[in-house]
Formats: structure tokens, sequence, C-alpha cells
């Protein structure tokens, strides 16, 4: 989502709250629907207190103050707050891009798959310059996609585990070649099996 500009399905979820908000605050005071509307706030303010105040927030700041001030929602400035929010939060989960990923230590597991990602995939591109505006089929994005998200079947994802015991990422090494590599994203583009493929393709390499 990132990648291409588009946000979570949560933010639209947001603007059709918030301009559901700014449609009921435009009516006359005395309509009952806006009466209910903030006496329902008033309440939950005056229950929840604190924690009411930090779910509004939590949403973006001018969505409370538009519920407490009862005024309207600029609705494109709530959803530009969300989608820079949400787009910094993500790129800081884990290191940026250019990350040596294969000297990330063994033990560090958390977030590893979000890291190669944002080390090895990750651009900032303009629409129509990504690389599914490129594939001309559903397979072969969906294949593209699920090699450049961790979801492939090598054996740096699938080979994590024997049994109960967890196996370190430099011993997931690649079955389909003799140098005793570690198969991960990399090695694809690297390891003998794949040589044919890749002259083949030489101009995708």
């Amino acid at each position: 989502l990132l990648e291409y500009g588009r946000a979570p399905v949560m933010h639209s979820w947001v603007s059709q709250a918030a301009g559901w908000w700014n449609r009921v605050m435009a009516r006359p005071d005395d309509d009952l629907v806006k009466v209910c509307m903030r006496e329902s706030i008033s309440r939950a303010s005056r229950t929840w207190g604190a924690a009411w105040r930090q779910l509004m927030e939590c949403i973006a700041p001018e969505f409370h103050a538009a519920v407490i001030s009862g005024s309207q929602l600029p609705v494109a400035t709530v959803r530009a707050h969300l989608f820079n929010r949400w787009s910094t939060h993500t790129c800081a989960a884990a290191s940026p891009p250019g990350l040596n990923v294969r000297a990330v230590p063994d033990l560090e597991s958390d977030g590893f798959r979000l890291s190669t990602y944002l080390g090895w995939f990750y651009t900032k591109l303009g629409k129509g310059e990504g690389f599914v505006y490129h594939v001309n089929s559903s397979q072969r994005v969906y294949a593209l996609a699920r090699f450049r998200l961790g979801s492939h079947g090598l054996c740096i994802t699938d080979g994590r585990r024997q049994g109960h015991a967890r196996v370190p990422r430099h011993e997931r090494i690649c079955p389909c070649c003799a140098t005793r590599e570690r198969e991960d994203e990399l090695h694809v583009m690297q390891c003998p099996a794949y040589w044919d493929i890749r002259r083949d393709f030489a101009d995708l390499f």
C-alpha cells in the first residue's frame, strides 16, 4: 500500500464518518439527530474522560476538537494526517532502506520481514511506475507480490523451524545448489541453479 501511495481501508471509513459528522452538524440546532448526537458525545466524554479524548486524538487532533466544539471537520486534513502518521510509523517500524539485511543478527526476528522489504524492495514510486503496472496478468502480479512480501516458500521463511526448534537464518541454506548459502530473496538472483532463467531473462536482472 505504502509503495503506491495507497492507504488502509480504515482511512476511508474515517473519511465517511467525518463526512457524516459534517452533515449532522450542518442541521439546525433543534434537529433530533443532532441533539441526540451531541448528548451521546457529552455522556461518552463524561463517562470515559481521558480515554475518550485519547480515542479521538488517536484518529486526528482535528477530530477531537471538532467533536468537542460541534464544528465541521476538515475531511481532507484528517485523512492526510492519518496517512502521514501511518506511513511514518510503517517506515519507522523497521530499519530504513539500504539496510544490510544479511547482517541482521539471527536473534532479531521481530520486524525482519518488513526490514527485508524496506531494505531490498521498497521504493517511492509514482502512479504508473510500480511493477504492477508493467506485468500483463493477475497471476504474474500475484507471484511478484508474494516474492516481494516474503510469501515465496524460500528456506529463509519456510525453513524457520525444525519441529519445535528454531533454525538460525544462516543455516537455512539453499537446497538447489552447493554454495551452502542461505536461500533468501537475494540468493535467487545469484544461485547457480537459476542461471539459465537469468540468462533467458537477462533484461530483468
